[in-house]
């Protein structure tokens, strides 16, 4: 009995797996990292896709000409002829007591290396840091997961896939934004079929 159990939940899982895979219709292959061919409906295209991993610009400390200059920035670095770039954020608020353990956590060990070393201007500023983000959670505001992908939908050409894999180096370089690659194909065939 307990085999025929067994034997039932994998074929629920095998048809379950299929009808996961069949629902995104089309395919995607990796061509570089970040970078995927993808067909869907008899068209093929070039999509890029990549997290924002950090961001130094602090947006609530701008004046507004500051804002709109880093926009138009921001703007100007993502918008590639051709291509459409599309934004997708996922926000969800985070335990206030475990991520305030983390932080406290984080800052004794901190405050253990700045002990040894005084001169350290790094590690000091990363422990202000801590200090202000623990102090803002304790105020009230309540932190927040962001988590984003930046997807660039071009058409099939070779001269896209050489103008996307600078992306990462253009985004460091001229506004100090660190781009990851996101290397699952399936997210592509999502965003694809979206």
């Amino acid at each position: 009995m307990f085999r025929n159990i067994v034997m039932g939940l994998h074929q629920i899982r095998y048809i379950l797996s299929n009808i996961v895979r069949n629902t995104a219709i089309g395919k995607c292959r990796a061509v570089k990292p970040g970078i995927f061919k993808c067909e869907a409906d008899g068209i093929s295209s070039i999509i890029a896709l990549y997290t924002i991993s950090s961001c130094t610009a602090p947006v609530n400390e701008l004046e507004y000409t500051d804002i709109v200059y880093h926009v138009k920035r921001f703007i100007n670095l993502f918008a590639i002829p051709g291509c459409k770039t599309v934004t997708y954020f996922s926000l969800h608020p985070v335990n206030i007591d475990s991520y305030i353990s983390q932080i406290n956590h984080k800052l004794q060990m901190k405050l253990v290396e700045l002990d040894l070393d005084k001169s350290n201007t790094k590690l000091r500023s990363y422990v202000e840091k801590l200090i202000d983000v623990r102090r803002r959670i304790l105020r009230g505001i309540t932190p927040v997961d962001v988590s984003n992908i930046i997807a660039f939908i071009c058409d099939d050409d070779v001269s896209y896939i050489e103008r996307l894999s600078t992306i990462e180096y253009t985004a460091k370089n001229t506004m100090n934004i660190v781009l990851k690659p996101v290397v699952d194909p399936l997210k592509a065939l999502h965003i694809i079929n979206f």
